[in-house]
Order: C-alpha cells, then sequence, then structure tokens
C-alpha cells in the first residue's frame, strides 16, 4: 500500500487545492494509501472530529470518491500519542455499536474491554476481564452467577431480600422480629431470644419486652415456662 502511494505521487501533483478545506495546501501531507494530497492540520481537524464521532468510522480519505482507508503510519505521523489513543477508543466503540449488540464492552466504570454476546439459548462460560479482572455473565452481562440461572440472579438482584426468604421457607426455627424485622434463627436454649436491635421475644408467640425479666415473666404465664 505505501509503494502504492508513492508511485501515484506524480498522478496528483497537479492538486492546488486541500479537498477539505478547498484552499491552497498549507504544510501538504502526502496519505500513504492513495498518494492524494491535504493540508495537515486539515487531516487532524478530520481524525479529532472522527474521535468524537461514531459514525466517522471507518476514516477514509475524502478526495473524490476515493474512500481509501487512512492507514495507521498515518495516524502515527499525525497525531499526538493522547490524540491517538483517543481516536483508537473511538474506533472501537464504532465498532461495539455497529455489530448491533453482538460486542458489549465490559460492564466495569471505564473499561476498554470488550466481549462477546452468549447466545440466549445456550450455556455461556464468563468473560474473565484481563484489564480490571471482573468475571461477567456473557448472557445477562451482570456478575457471573455459575450457580444460579441467569432470571433468578436478576430477580435476586432487584431485590436482595428474595434470596433469604426463599431461604427462610420451610425452616420453624426461623422468625422474624416483631419490631425491626430482622430474621432470627434459633437453634437451641429457651424461649427467650435477644434481637440485634436490642429487644426481648418470646420465641413462641413472638411478644416483644424491653427487658429480660419481663420476657421471662412472660413465658412463666403464658407459655408454663421458658423452654
Amino acid at each position: 500500500m505505501a509503494q502504492m502511494g508513492y508511485d501515484s505521487a506524480e498522478k496528483f501533483d497537479g492538486e492546488d487545492a486541500c479537498p477539505i478545506c478547498l484552499c491552497e495546501f498549507e504544510d501538504a501531507y502526502q496519505l500513504e494509501s492513495c498518494g492524494h494530497l491535504f493540508c495537515r492540520m486539515c487531516l487532524v481537524g478530520q481524525l479529532e472530529s472522527a474521535s468524537k464521532n461514531l459514525d466517522s468510522f471507518p476514516i477514509c480519505c475524502t478526495r473524490g470518491r476515493c474512500r481509501a482507508p487512512i492507514l495507521l503510519t498515518d495516524l502515527r505521523s499525525l497525531l499526538s500519542s493522547d490524540k491517538l489513543e483517543e481516536l483508537f477508543r473511538a474506533s472501537l466503540g464504532s465498532f461495539v455499536a455497529s455489530s448491533r449488540g453482538t460486542y458489549r464492552f465490559c460492564p466495569s466504570p471505564d473499561c476498554p474491554s470488550v466481549y462477546r454476546v452468549a447466545d440466549p439459548h445456550t450455556v455461556s462460560d464468563p468473560f474473565v476481564c484481563g484489564a480490571c479482572f471482573a468475571e461477567t455473565c456473557t448472557r445477562c452481562h451482570l456478575d457471573y452467577h455459575p450457580y444460579l440461572s441467569c432470571e433468578k440472579y436478576l430477580e435476586f438482584k432487584e431485590d436482595p431480600d428474595v434470596s433469604l426468604q426463599d431461604w427462610c421457607k420451610g425452616k420453624e426455627n426461623v422468625k422474624s422480629c416483631p419490631v425491626c424485622g430482622y430474621t432470627i434463627e434459633k437453634g437451641e436454649g429457651c424461649n427467650h431470644v435477644e434481637c440485634k436491635c436490642g429487644g426481648h421475644v418470646c420465641w413462641v408467640c413472638l411478644e416483644f419486652y424491653s427487658n429480660s425479666e419481663d420476657c421471662y415473666n412472660h413465658l412463666r404465664s403464658k407459655h408454663g415456662g421458658i423452654a
């Protein structure tokens, strides 16, 4: 491609106006791929503008109907390293956007990595990001959840109490504090239970007391003992 550019240089020696600004060349620059001439700053402006417009990719020569791609060697000659990095990121964003959902960015904030979206009807492997090390489910795009379906995990994410409610179902030794709602699991001991909120609860009927003595008196009078 570079040789083609050099060979075609004579063909475009007659060009007397930059196709971008339509003025005489100022610090003329010849593209490697096709040999067309432009003002250097006009090309820089085209490239910097492309960094802010995803529809600008692929970046091509704008002389007539040429549309030859602007090569990496030109990009390196025209842009600083920071601007080149910005252009590469924009190019990647354009690729992801044009894939129509086939590819997605890593969900970690500001992470530039890209992964391929899994077929929703197949078992998918996680995407392990090489940049931020996050593990992402390639079907639902949430944190990887090897022991739960995407549907169930999404339900838990939307309502974290769902998992606790599922765990409590059918367990006779699990109840909720009548005041604060905290889940209490009673493994052994008497029917007087002290909750994390500081209250004293009768395990039998869930009456609530401010001190242990009142709770014990209730157990003796209403339930025939504390056991």
